[in-house]
């Protein structure tokens, strides 16, 4: 059975800032980039890989994804609010196996778990039909599982590819935009129906709820909201550009540093946890491969 309390006090950690840990009987993991929440869900069936996915995962959007508000808002706007979801969480996945190599097997593992629950209802699933952001999605998580199953024409692919180049959130601009153009001019009957391609309207912009992670079959344990004390840790300048050997330490080191941070913490720039000065356009020369089954 998965330590609630002990994996609460590792995605402080992995965030490196005292983010608000909630456990609920809720369908879903979210993190509210804005409130800096990040909610799990109490289900009976959770291995501990499946756990560190879900914190892994959620704890990507608490170090990279901005928590303004407008920025989020406008890039919705130009596309919308489920494809900035596909694309963001391509890149914050990729960026937390960079960071933190020992999830590499937790992501594989969760995922795989997820699949052998069918939880992403890929036995009823018309890979003839599926629409262009679902096959984004299964790519991008779960690519072992949608091998021969999932297929590209070439203009997709090119969108694959820019995808798997992304660092910044800056370039979802372009790239969600291009997407969603594309959709409008090719979609179907039944997609110009599906108000999830196209929700401009959508007022919640802060709250990056993971549908991959929703499901009516997984039963709800007890609520278990945790009142664990502060775990406050640092991110320091241009962390992200030192080697992988670093980034195993990271986790001690800022428990170790804890105690000497109870005065103030440091400032978080708008798409991490790096210093105001941090230089991002050094961010990441290359993303790690998922494990091959």
């Amino acid at each position: 059975m998965v330590k609630i309390e002990s994996k609460a006090k590792l995605a402080k950690l992995l965030a490196m800032e005292d983010i608000d840990i909630q456990h609920k009987q809720v369908k879903t993991a979210m993190f509210d980039v804005k409130n800096r929440c990040l909610i799990l869900p109490t289900w009976k069936d959770m291995p501990n890989h499946l756990y560190d996915l879900l914190v892994g995962h959620e704890v990507g959007h608490a170090l990279y994804t901005p928590n303004k508000e407008d920025l989020l808002k406008n890039l919705i706007k130009k596309s919308s609010k489920h494809c900035v979801n596909v694309v963001e969480d391509a890149r914050i996945e990729a960026l937390m196996k960079k960071r933190y190599p020992g999830l590499v097997k937790s992501f594989y593992k969760g995922y795989e778990h997820l699949v052998q629950k069918d939880f992403f209802g890929l036995s009823e699933m018309n890979f003839d039909t599926i629409n262009l952001l679902d096959k984004l999605n299964l790519h991008f998580k779960v690519p072992n599982a949608v091998v021969g199953l999932v297929e590209f024409n070439e203009i997709e692919q090119t969108f694959v590819d820019r995808i798997e180049k992304i660092k910044k959130f800056s370039e979802l601009d372009e790239i969600c935009t291009d997407i969603c153009d594309y959709i409008k001019e090719n979609r179907t009957e039944e997609e110009v129906e599906d108000s999830k391609y196209f929700d401009e309207e959508s007022e919640d912009y802060s709250d990056f709820d993971d549908e991959d992670f929703e499901s009516d079959d997984f039963e709800s344990g007890d609520d278990a909201d945790t009142d664990e004390e502060p775990e406050q840790g640092e991110a320091d300048e241009g962390d992200e550009e030192s080697d992988e050997s670093d980034s195993d330490k990271e986790s001690e080191e800022a428990n170790k540093e804890e105690s000497d941070k109870e005065d103030g913490k440091e400032s978080h720039s708008v798409i991490g946890t790096e210093n105001p000065d941090h230089n991002d356009d050094d961010e990441f020369d290359d993303v790690p491969e998922d494990l091959k089954s």
